[in-house]
């Protein structure tokens, strides 16, 4: 079942409140295993938050910032990530099919064993990511002049 709206623009909106004030006030979003299946979360600020486990299957998320987020087991099966920032989130294991995560930025992102297969990640800036063991299929689009793993 998928997280009522009401309940998660809550926890949006507390973290929000706990970024700006440095951890002083509000309260770092707490979304583990929540399903955030198709959820709208585009341009959301979820930098910090923790969303190990989620679903996220053909959520939108283009230009959202992750940045730093704990995304560890995370189902993203065909979501939109165009244009997110994902640097520093640790993807490990995270299931990646078929997302488009054209132009997003994954600089230090942990994807160790992510599934990749049929993704597309042109145009994303995997400098210092971490790619080992990450599963992907001649259908992954990689940046130009990547060397695959």
């Amino acid at each position: 079942m998928t997280m009522e709206k009401e309940k998660l623009q809550n926890i949006l909106k507390n973290h929000e409140l706990w970024l700006e004030s440095e951890g002083e006030k509000g309260r770092k979003a707490d979304l583990r295993w929540a399903n955030l299946s198709g959820i709208n979360l585009e341009k959301a600020n979820l930098r910090g938050a923790n969303l190990l486990g989620a679903y996220l299957e053909d959520a939108n998320l283009e230009r959202a910032n992750l940045r730093g987020a704990n995304l560890l087991g995370v189902n993203l099966d065909r979501a939109y990530l165009r244009g997110a920032n994902l640097e520093g989130a640790n993807l490990e294991g995270a299931d990646i099919w078929g997302a488009n995560l054209e132009e997003a930025n994954l600089r230090e992102a942990n994807l160790l064993g992510a599934f990749l297969e049929e993704a597309n990640l042109s145009a994303v800036n995997l400098e210092k990511a971490n790619l080992s063991n990450a599963l992907y299929n001649d259908k992954t689009v990689w940046p130009a002049g990547f060397n695959k793993i």
